[in-house]
Formats: C-alpha cells, structure tokens, sequence
C-alpha cells in the first residue's frame, strides 16, 4: 500500500463535497487502483481484509457490516466537480456494489472518467499511505487543497469559497475562531505529522482569507554508525566494500527519480510534451548536450522545479 498513486483532476478538488474520515480513506484505496493508462474503469475487487488495512482496522477484525455501511454512505453522497466552464457537474462517489463472502466487487461512475482516467495536465498526486493516516473529517481536503499548489509554495482562498468547498455552512462554526480551533488547526496538525508535506494556514486580511504556506518535507539524516570489520577484513577492504553499497544506493535512487519522472511526463498533454522536447534538443544542438532519455527528464525536472519526495525512494 505504501507506494500506491492517487491522482485526481483539479476539478474534484476545487469542487464542493464533504467525506467522512472514513469514507475519504475508502475512496483514496478505489482511486490508487485506477492504472496509469487506463481507458475505462474496470470493476475492481476488494478483500475485506484490504478494507481493513485502509481503515486501519484490526486484521482480525470481522466487521463486514460496518465496511458495507461506508460503502452504502459513499453511493448516496454526491462530489460536485467544478468543470472547466465554472459550473458543476454531480456525481454519485460510488457506483454498484456487489457483496460477497470474502470480498466486494466496486465500480466507478462512468461521468469520473475525465476527472480519473489518464489524466494529463491539471491533476493532483498524492500516496494512498499518506491518506490513511489521516484523522478528521476535513483533514483530507485541505491535505488536497495545499498538495494541488505545492510547486507554487502557496495559495489564497476566502473564508466563504474555503466553507463552500468543505460544505460547511454559515451556521456552523458561526466565530472565525471556532472554524480555526475546530477545522483548521486540528487537521495542520495531523497534515504534519502524518504526510509528506509541511503546512501552515494563516487567517488575512481581517479574518476574510485564508493564506497557505506549505513545503515538501526533507528528510532527517540520520548519524552514520560506525560500521564494523567483517571476520578477515582490512580497514581498506571495509572502504572499498563501504564504496561499493554507496554506489549501489545511489543507482537505486536514480532509477526511482527517473520512473517517478517518467510518470509524471506520461501525464502531460501530447503537445506539451512535444514543446518540451523541442525546446530541449534546441539546446542539444547548441551546447552540444546528450539527447538520452534520462538527461532529458532532468533538464525537464528543472525547468519546472520538480522536487522529489522522499516516498519515492520507499522500496516495496
């Protein structure tokens, strides 16, 4: 599950729906099933035991019913997708459920299928493991809202179009300072201590906007430890051997960068891709660059200022 990609089309995100904690878990589980060149959804089949591990149930547990009820809440709630023209188009989150023993089969409505399947520009990546860590009911969108303008670094949004997006009405949470202490700020916290990014929102403008600041999180280095001497080993033996492990990570490392580049260049347009690819043989041809595959997604990677996240590198 840890490397399982979720991607959704920035319409969903900007559109308005409400989830539960639990329901935003099981739906995250469906889209990380969704292939990367898939055309048409396909009927996808669940254990119950994988429901579990997306909920974070034991892996004894025996709740069928309970997995059964999310399902049912989910094919009765509506996402409204914010279309391209500003207006909205409702679709149910769940389509047939078919019920068995051991496992159910579950499908997608067929109106997601331009905010699901091979989605190439104005789409939103994000780990199924980072999801299920979640708590909270708002939590998740939020998580989307500031993982859309990661590369941005930052994004604006009133307080009426951020109520809007999660359903919540004027009636609710009436004081500014009761959204902050009941919404906002219990699901910053849990964005920084469960994901992949760092987050903080910050009221504006006399309480009217909200102001998002939100970074990739790096990585602690750890302390090297002292390696040992292996039974007949020299201390130059233990360099060369040191040497070796260094080099073989750092081969693995730099394949993980070139599939997860490789993916997200898939995702482009055909004609943007085109573009790329001839403003950098353009460049080839004047400063006498190599015209491999892997040179070209590094270039590429650094014009738009890709950044790679630590998730990437997690074998599976």
């Amino acid at each position: 599950m840890g490397n399982d990609l979720c991607v959704v089309h920035n319409g969903i995100i900007e559109g308005r729906w409400s989830l539960e904690e639990v329901e935003a878990k099981i739906m995250s589980g469906v889209i990380s099933r969704i292939g990367q060149n898939d055309k048409e959804f396909k009927p996808m089949t669940f254990t119950y035991q994988e429901f579990f591990e997306i909920l974070g149930y034991p892996k004894d547990s025996k709740n069928h019913k309970k997995v059964r009820s999310h399902l049912q809440a989910l094919q009765k709630k509506l996402c409204m997708i914010r279309k391209e023209d500003g207006y909205f188009l409702d679709v149910q989150w769940l389509g047939a459920c078919d019920y068995y023993k051991e496992h159910v089969i579950v499908s997608i409505p067929e109106k997601f299928g331009p905010y699901l399947l091979d989605l190439r520009e104005r789409f939103t990546s994000y780990l199924l493991e980072n999801s299920t860590k979640f708590k909270g009911k708002y939590t998740f969108q939020i998580y989307l809202m500031a993982k859309q303008y990661l590369n941005i670094g930052t994004r604006k949004m009133a307080i009426k179009e951020f109520r809007k997006h999660l359903l919540i009405s004027e009636k609710e949470y009436q004081r500014f300072d009761n959204l902050m202490l009941r919404v906002i700020r219990p699901a910053v916290e849990t964005i920084n201590e469960s994901s992949d990014i760092k987050l903080t929102i910050t009221p504006i403008n006399g309480n009217t906007c909200l102001f998002f600041e939100m970074s990739e999180k790096t990585k602690k280095k750890e302390t090297p430890k002292k390696v040992k001497l292996e039974s007949g080993e020299t201390e130059q033996l233990k360099e060369i051997r040191l040497r070796n492990l260094k080099s073989e990570e750092n081969r693995r490392r730099e394949k993980c960068e070139f599939n997860h580049l490789t993916h997200l260049f898939s995702r482009l347009s055909k004609d943007d891709q085109l573009e790329h690819r001839k403003a950098y043989k353009s460049q080839t041809s004047m400063f006498g660059m190599s015209d491999s595959e892997d040179i070209f997604l590094d270039w590429w990677a650094q014009q738009a200022q890709i950044t790679f996240p630590e998730s990437i590198y997690i074998e599976v």
